[in-house]
């Protein structure tokens, strides 16, 4: 699972529907809102193209671009309270989530780091540059 995936179902949990409904073919609204959330957020957090956060809901570019810009709008000009509140919601599970991501990522680069520096030491020694 990758994190647009985790942000999918994120978006999925926070608007209570399924992932299949939200990648199907439906133009329902709530539906839409949540697609257009899931590219909003997908493009805010990670550094993927807009052709590969559409093909998670089989779109293309284009109509990523536009659902995120629909939310960021509609956010921009703070108009629909459910907009507000849902966003607000997955603004924090999402932090959240990237949060802990950051965190299990800690141990292994504070490793990396020690291996290195014993690495220099050892040089140092060898070379006597203590």
């Amino acid at each position: 699972m990758d994190i647009l995936d985790i942000i999918l179902n994120e978006v999925c949990i926070a608007c209570n529907l399924n992932k299949e409904s939200v990648i199907s073919r439906k133009r329902d609204t709530p539906l839409k809102i949540a697609r257009f959330f899931y590219f909003y957020y997908a493009r805010q957090k990670t550094e993927y193209s807009w052709s590969e956060i559409a093909e998670k809901c089989k779109r293309d570019h284009s109509t990523a671009m536009h659902g995120a810009k629909r939310i960021s709008d509609l956010i921009e000009i703070n108009k629909y309270v459910d907009i507000m509140k849902l966003n607000s919601m997955l603004s924090i599970s999402i932090d959240n989530l990237f949060a802990e991501i950051n965190k299990s990522q800690i141990p292994s680069i504070e490793m990396a780091i020690n291996e290195l520096t014993e690495k220099l030491n050892k040089l140092k020694k060898l070379y006597g540059n203590e």
